[in-house]
């Protein structure tokens, strides 16, 4: 049995090459940046550093912590909006 995706649907349409390079601008929403062993805010971190060195926008927004200075001094230029 062949599924076929629905005419007009999202995934149906053909992207074009300058939409698939453009940057994507990304927020990440976290409770906390405290450096306090919380993995998940470990990989948010790691994952924004990341994303702003391959050149996206990217927006961390979160109260004030000690990973703070990670973001800033990353060179990537994640941003910290809270």
């Amino acid at each position: 049995m062949t599924r076929e995706l629905a005419s007009g649907s999202y995934h149906s349409e053909s992207t074009a090459a300058s939409d698939a390079d453009a940057p994507l601008r990304i927020v990440h929403l976290l409770s906390e940046l405290a450096q306090l062993g919380n993995g998940i805010v470990n990989v948010a971190i790691d994952l924004a550093v990341d994303q702003a060195r391959a050149g996206h926008d990217v927006t961390v927004a979160a109260p004030p912590g000690a990973y703070a200075w990670l973001l800033i001094s990353s060179g990537g230029g994640a941003r910290i909006g809270a």
